[in-house]
């Protein structure tokens, strides 16, 4: 996105929309005011060192994690459990261990959604 095209973006409105989003882990801030559009029919990735906030947004946009502040908007309406439940994420560290097995797995993830 070029430099002053995010506001042009959140006010014409996306598919995907974070706005102003925050989160602090105790002394940790992992994301500070983080805000972008995503257009319709546009692929968009996120790109950063370890730390960035990369993976803390996912989890805000999916419902999995808690937000201090900011929103999260999907076609303009604020992301809830019935979106979220249409929502594909893979998060790197996979909920998946050969200790507890597949089905235990599958099963423990939607719990997170609910």
């Amino acid at each position: 996105m070029q430099p002053g095209s995010q506001q042009t973006a959140l006010s014409a409105g996306g598919m995907l929309e974070l706005d102003n989003l925050r989160r602090r882990y105790g002394d940790v801030t992992a994301l500070d005011g983080l805000s972008f559009a995503v257009p319709p029919g546009q692929v968009f990735g996120f790109l950063g060192p370890n730390g960035a906030g990369k993976t803390t947004a996912m989890r805000a946009i999916v419902g999995v994690a808690s937000l201090d502040g900011g929103e999260v908007r999907w076609r303009g309406h604020p992301v809830g459990p019935q979106i979220c439940r249409r929502i594909g994420y893979m998060p790197e560290e996979r909920a998946y261990t050969p200790r507890c097995g597949c089905s235990s797995s599958s099963s423990t993830w939607p719990a997170c959604m609910a």
